[in-house]
């Protein structure tokens, strides 16, 4: 679905991909930023990381806080 979605991106169209995986083994993260995601969720999810995340991409207008 990466790979599908980093095609079709057309010129100043960026979505950001984030993983959301239970997997924590060693070399997990960077197999999915090698496939073109652009950062990761571990599961259980944490409220403060997913937030943390979300901020790092939303635009700056859409954050409130």
């Amino acid at each position: 679905a990466t790979k599908a979605i980093r095609e079709n991106e057309g010129e100043g169209k960026y979505v950001p991909i984030i993983a959301l995986t239970a997997d924590v083994i060693a070399g997990v993260k960077e197999k999915l930023l090698e496939a073109g995601m652009d950062d990761y969720i571990v599961k259980p999810i944490d409220f403060v990381v997913l937030r943390g995340v979300l901020k790092k991409y939303l635009p700056k207008e859409k954050v409130k806080g």
